[in-house]
């Protein structure tokens, strides 16, 4: 057998290793998320809407093959107290949903928001904002919304 580059035989020891590797492997190709609290519980994300109620996953608990639907913004009628509502939690959690933002390339242009006040900013090599009084900030801290109004492309 070869298990992670290695051949041979497994011994009772790593027998165990060999599962939790195998399981994972499986849980990836099926684009599954394993929740660590409560290991019979995979959650996978769903087809996003445009109800303006977020991105939606689907928790499947492996023990009772109960299947249960959920959205980012919508609470369930137990207030969150389920198993599969609190494994949906934890992958929401696990997995922020990445803004436009995050993917800004040097020398871009953007106009954030913090929810108050909106800023012009460049992005550095370094992956920061450089806002016009010199101050700094990671392109993935907690602005409320932005929009790029510059790329390098556009002075060409």
């Amino acid at each position: 057998m070869t298990f992670d580059h290695a051949n041979g035989y497994l011994s009772p020891e790593t027998a165990m290793d060999a599962e939790e590797f195998f399981q994972y492997q499986r849980d990836l190709e099926r684009g599954w998320w394993r929740w660590p609290e409560n290991p019979t519980c995979v959650v996978k994300e769903g087809e996003p809407n445009d109800f303006g109620r977020g991105r939606t996953v689907y928790v499947f608990d492996e023990e009772s093959f109960d299947r249960f639907h959920f959205n980012e913004r919508v609470r369930d009628a137990d207030g969150g107290t389920t198993i599969a509502h609190r494994a949906a939690r934890a992958y929401f959690e696990a997995h922020p949903e990445r803004k436009p933002w995050h993917n800004a390339k040097p020398e871009e242009v953007w106009v954030m928001s913090s929810g108050q006040h909106e800023f012009v900013a460049m992005v550095m090599a370094d992956g920061r904002f450089q806002f016009a009084d010199g101050s700094f900030m990671h392109v993935t801290e907690e602005f409320v919304d932005g929009r790029r109004i510059f790329t390098p492309e556009d002075a060409s």
